[in-house]
């Protein structure tokens, strides 16, 4: 099944941390109860907000990335879009945050 666009990311980190979790706890002798995992994992990533905030940590672990790094690329506007909720108070959006990532994306490394 093909997915576009941030669904296709999500999908591709729900799959490879339900097959990573699969195999690791037993060896399943029957595939369809690991794509039924894979399903239930898929669909319960479909729900998530996409406006749902994330403080700074949270953010910089969804890139993993550090703090200091977001932190830089607030300051120099190279990283992703981000809410200021008050001087010392910022967050960001689930969707910037997959925007930042499909922006950045290269089919090689030429592309600059």
């Amino acid at each position: 099944m093909l997915y576009g666009g941030r669904d296709r990311f999500f999908w591709e980190i729900v799959q490879s941390e339900a097959e990573e979790h699969c195999f690791q706890e037993a060896a399943v002798s029957d595939p369809s109860i690991v794509q039924e995992d894979l399903e239930r994992l898929r669909l319960k990533v479909m729900d998530l907000d996409p406006d749902e905030l994330y403080v700074e940590r949270q953010a910089a672990q969804f890139l993993k990335v550090s703090e200091k790094t977001l932190q830089y690329w607030r300051f120099t506007g190279n990283g992703p879009k981000f809410v200021r909720i008050s001087k010392r108070c910022v967050r960001y959006r689930r969707r910037d945050l997959i925007a930042w990532i499909e922006q950045h994306l290269k089919a090689s490394t030429s592309e600059m």
